[in-house]
């Protein structure tokens, strides 16, 4: 009970520092089982309401376009809030012995999805019918043998196939690649990998006539509707509404149904026209996407399901957004993760070892607790390095795992490796407390230098200005080796170099001078906001930015990944990852891999998203 109060007090010491000095922190989280936080369905009936009372006001368009766009983001963080919040005091369902768990899965289960559909593959996979009573695989992919896929994805097709034959009679739709009978690449896409995508290509009619007529192959549908190949040809849209309607409303969940925007916006203008529920118009704009990384989808559309639960709990992977309508088994992963825990306490070696392989490959919030929880107790150093990697591999929002983590670290038994492993996943961590125990052992004078330079550099990722007060003084206090790590956060978060000293091997007079500069510039900066010290850095490196959330600074941001200092690049790659909304590696990769990366995927993209962004800025004004 001391510890914990130490950490409390800690934690408040910290936070005052970082209030102090103007940076915002996050305050601990406090639950109690009579205060249940709102769900992400009564988030959506409560927003719903909100929506209408603006319908009945008299307030501008732009009012309602800022309501829609931030609906469905806070009904998500509510409901992962929820999740973490509700923790370890969710009601578990009952999970099979944890012998069976570890054994080969039962036939009952039919298909099973493994891994992510870009790294993953399949067992037991569905083959899906060439020829259907209202389908029809398309003819140059029959010879692929990819009409492979999940029990799930498979009858989700089926069903709306027929649904879609209900509603227009004599409609067949027209099916594309799903997956290898294994799973695994193919040579047509970069996923498709585990049997949760498929491509539907798009149903058409006759421009004159308006006939119903099956689609040839996939064919390519201009903004105004019309097949590019064939003007004969027009884009379907009440057919194709009721086929994305149909898989919105099936068995399986869907994850994505990528599109171009203008056909997008042809299938939503079309479910507001017939009246469509708002909650189904939403969760269409939501799904309904055209990637930034891949052709505009104008061709066909690609269905992507969710992990079914028993996959899940198998090793399947989802990516992406966490619809707040989606089930993603957070009962079900907790008690499979204590089943393991179970495994882990009461198994042999080599039982232990697929235990801590299992928890690695399904990710489960829990996963990094129950694994550090072995972590601390464990006597094989093998076993230990696992147990840490599968911690690593989980982003870590449980402050018990985080305290197992202070454990290990407090202990005696673990070598240098291991160490850089357990302040490594601190790195990780954006958690406030990942950061109070970090800073903690920086202050400990009992440890040694190379621990506390460790400990150093698992604050390089914290951008906060509130702590360059205390980084400052503990460049005046530390050894060589801590100040060399602690000099690289400072550049970071300030984006300034006063001086260009080596920290690591300065004497006495030049360090002197060095602190005094950076002393200088704090009392000049402390009054700025973080974002002018970043903007006057981009501008030091002839990058002239003026606002920094514009899509056009990536032509000034781009070039800032070559030839620069670590700050400069690491500062410009964290705020092209932040202007377009897509996640790249911080750790990991050189900065000329992410040079030619992000030029790579700027020239493929920047006209296309320059025009939308245009346009969508022509719409709010």
């Amino acid at each position: 009970m001391r510890r914990f109060g130490f950490i409390a007090t800690f934690s408040l010491i910290i936070g005052g520092i970082l209030a102090g000095a103007g940076c915002r922190t996050v305050q601990s989280e406090e639950t109690s089982s009579s205060h249940a936080l709102p769900t992400g369905e009564a988030v959506e009936t409560a927003l719903d309401r909100s929506r209408q009372a603006l319908g009945r006001a008299d307030v501008s368009s732009r009012v309602h376009r800022a309501v829609e766009a931030s609906r469905d983001q806070a009904a998500e963080a509510l409901q992962m809030a929820t999740d973490r919040a509700g923790g370890w005091q969710i009601a578990l369902p009952q999970q099979p012995p944890w012998k069976e768990i570890l054994g080969p899965p039962p036939a009952d289960l039919g298909s099973i999805s493994k891994g992510s559909v870009s790294h993953g593959h399949m067992l037991r996979a569905q083959k899906f019918p060439l020829e259907g009573p209202n389908h029809s695989v398309i003819d140059r992919h029959r010879s692929r043998n990819t009409n492979w896929g999940t029990d799930e994805l498979v009858e989700l097709l089926l069903a709306a196939a027929g649904d879609v034959a209900a509603e227009f009679p004599d409609s067949t739709m027209r099916v594309g690649n799903l997956g290898y009978p294994d799973g695994g690449d193919i040579y047509w896409s970069s996923s498709h990998n585990n049997g949760r995508d498929a491509d539907l290509a798009f149903y058409a009619r006759r421009a004159d006539t308006g006939e119903r007529v099956p689609t040839p192959s996939l064919v390519k549908f201009g903004p105004d509707g019309r097949a590019r190949s064939n003007p004969d040809l027009v884009f379907d849209t009440p057919r194709n509404w009721v086929l994305v309607r149909s898989l919105l409303t099936g068995e399986a969940q869907i994850q994505w149904l990528f599109i171009s925007k203008s056909l997008k916006k042809r299938l939503l203008t079309h479910a507001r026209r017939i009246d469509e529920p708002d909650r189904l118009i939403r969760r269409a704009r939501s799904v309904l996407h055209q990637p930034t990384d891949a052709p505009p989808h104008a061709d066909h559309l690609h269905v992507r399901i969710t992990c079914s639960v028993d996959d899940r709990l198998r090793g399947c992977i989802d990516w992406g957004p966490r619809w707040s309508w989606v089930d993603w088994y957070v009962p079900e992963l907790k008690a499979r993760a204590l089943a393991l825990g179970e495994a882990l306490r009461r198994g042999d070696e080599p039982q232990q070892k697929n235990a801590l392989d299992l928890l690695d490959a399904i990710r489960s919030p829990y996963s990094a607790e129950v694994a550090l929880r072995f972590a601390v107790h464990t006597d094989s150093d093998e076993h230990r390095q696992r147990a840490l990697e599968v911690a690593e591999a989980v982003p870590l929002w449980s402050a018990t795992a985080l305290l197992r983590v202070e454990d290990l670290l407090e202990g005696s038994t673990l070598d240098s490796e291991l160490r850089e492993t357990a302040y490594a996943i601190l790195r990780q961590s954006d958690d406030p407390l990942a950061r109070n125990i970090a800073i903690g052992r920086l202050l400990d004078d009992r440890l040694s230098a190379s621990e506390r330079a460790l400990a150093a550099d698992a604050l390089r990722h914290r951008m906060e200005a509130g702590l360059v007060p205390i980084l400052l003084r503990e460049l005046e206090r530390q050894e060589p080796s801590v100040r060399a790590e602690l000099a690289t956060v400072l550049r970071r978060i300030t984006g300034a170099a006063p001086t260009d000293i080596d920290w690591a091997s300065a004497r006495d007079g030049a360090l002197e001078s060095a602190l005094a500069k950076w002393d200088r510039w704090w009392e000049r900066n402390r009054e700025t906001s973080r974002t002018n010290w970043i903007r006057r850095a981009f501008e030091r490196h002839g990058a002239k930015v003026r606002e920094l959330t514009r899509l056009r600074t990536l032509d000034q941001l781009i070039p800032l990944l070559k030839d620069t200092p670590d700050r400069i690049a690491y500062l410009a790659h964290r705020r092209i990852r932040e202007v377009t909304d897509r996640w790249v590696p911080l750790e990991d990769w050189g900065f000329d891999r992410l040079h030619g990366y992000w030029s790579d995927w700027w020239s493929k993209n920047r006209q296309r998203l320059l025009a939308e962004r245009e346009v969508e800025r022509e719409s709010i004004n």
